[in-house]
């Protein structure tokens, strides 16, 4: 007996399967490579055949039934013999688990140095078949008792708000709580409307509040972002600071950021583009100095492990792996994706009308797999005087440009529709629902 291999475990297990049908039905549900030798196997086999029939695998029925492998009653007799403690069996099958899994590490690292040396093995593959085997060895994948989970609900609900993190948007944490941890939220919005804004402007809000934060950007260099952190903080535009033409108040006016700016606990990566190249930069973080959530931008940019025979297999293998990060890593991810445009043709001009969830592109699974799914749009000049015509108007006669941000899926609370202005110039997200709880978030620094 090693660590890889325990024969007199397995005999015991079968033993007590034997002894006790309700050991027996318990085995039958076992992995057949827990078990490594032809004797072993063998009975195991039998024991399955035989409760998939409704029959009991006593010593006798047992013995006929192993016939078409072995003949060897006093092997079937030694099992009997040494699972005499049906009480162990658990113990025994911990064991067995256990060795099984350090038999898959030693095949994953044999693979690994058999295949990394070689230029024409692609190492994404590689790569994502390492992470598919470790994820299988993973002891978390077993299942958990309704007295686990009534205890995980009471724990959740102890912490109560403190298990939430504020986005720093008024009304979503308002509507929704805010987000915790194992959520995927997806924000959708059409192209150029503000979606990579509004993700930055959260992202930055939970940073400087809350904890680290990962910051995936497909699309935007360390700069343009660190320049549209400095136009929601200063007040300078963002067009002077991306263009450089900036007079001397300006700079004036956000030297005193650089130091808030640079203290954020906020890492960007330009180079993680696949599922498993996030999840490694994000353990990282959270070994490190902890993570409070991540920010992909945006999820149709990301790449695959090559496995996908479509785009659109691609992107939801792409989904269905960033929803187990979350869950893994007990950390919320908020994955911004674009909308298609068939719904804003409409007698042959531009219109722009409400957007759906549905209209995810490459993908149905982000609807699907989302815990939250957002959607953001920018609504016409209402052409009738009402609330929807002053909320565009204020917003208007304030240099913003009125915005619906609508919580469309919400898995575990409330949906809604929320009026939210930017302030495209700076960058900046505020909600502007009635009340003096919105004025003071609109006189608030962004972050």
């Amino acid at each position: 007996m090693d660590c890889l291999h325990n024969i007199d475990a397995e005999k015991a297990l079968l033993g007590a399967a034997i002894n006790d049908a309700l050991v027996a039905q318990e085995v039958a549900a076992l992995p057949e490579e827990l078990f490594t030798t032809p004797l072993t196997q063998a009975t195991h086999r039998a024991v399955k055949r035989l409760t998939a029939a409704g029959k009991v695998p006593d010593l006798v029925t047992l013995d006929a039934e192993v016939q078409c492998d072995f003949s060897d009653t006093a092997a079937l007799i030694g099992m009997q013999q040494a699972g005499w403690s049906v009480a162990q069996a658990g113990q025994h099958e911990a064991l067995l688990m256990e060795a099984m899994r350090r038999r898959k590490l030693c095949d994953l690292a044999e693979r690994i140095l058999r295949d990394a040396p070689n230029p024409g093995a692609s190492l994404t593959a590689l790569e994502a078949e390492s992470l598919t085997a470790l994820q299988a060895t993973d002891s978390a994948a077993e299942s958990a008792s309704m007295e686990d989970a009534a205890l995980a609900l009471a724990k959740e609900l102890d912490s109560g708000a403190k298990g939430r993190t504020q986005t720093g948007v008024a009304d979503y944490d308002r509507l929704t709580g805010g987000i915790k941890g194992g959520q995927l939220i997806y924000l959708g919005a059409r192209p150029g409307i503000g979606k990579t804004a509004l993700g930055l402007a959260m992202a930055a809000h939970v940073a400087a509040h809350s904890g680290p934060v990962l910051f995936v950007s497909l699309e935007m260099g360390e700069a343009e972002i660190a320049a549209r952190l400095m136009a929601a903080q200063s007040g300078v535009d963002l067009d002077k600071l991306s263009t450089g033409r900036m007079q001397p108040e300006d700079y004036a006016a956000i030297a005193p950021h650089y130091g808030s700016i640079s203290a954020l606990p906020m890492r960007i990566s330009r180079r993680a583009r696949t599922p498993l190249q996030i999840r490694r930069e994000a353990v990282r973080m959270q070994a490190r100095g902890g993570l409070k959530m991540i920010v992909v931008d945006y999820v149709q940019l990301m790449s695959g492990d090559g496995r996908g025979k479509s785009r659109y297999e691609e992107i939801t293998a792409i989904s269905r792996e960033l929803k187990l990060l979350a869950m893994d890593l007990d950390v919320p991810i908020l994955a911004t994706c674009q909308l298609n445009r068939q719904s804003e043709g409409i007698q042959g001009r531009v219109k722009k009308t409400e957007p759906s969830m549905a209209e995810a592109r490459d993908s149905g699974a982000l609807e699907q797999d989302a815990n939250v799914f957002l959607t953001l749009y920018e609504p016409e000049e209402p052409e009738q005087q009402g609330e929807a015509w002053q909320l565009y108007h204020l917003c208007q006669a304030n240099g913003m440009a009125w915005q619906v941000l609508k919580v469309e899926k919400n898995r575990q609370g409330r949906t809604g529709r929320l009026n939210v202005a930017f302030d495209k110039a700076h960058m900046r997200y505020v909600s502007i629902s009635a009340g003096q709880e919105s004025q003071e978030n609109a006189q608030n620094a962004p972050f």
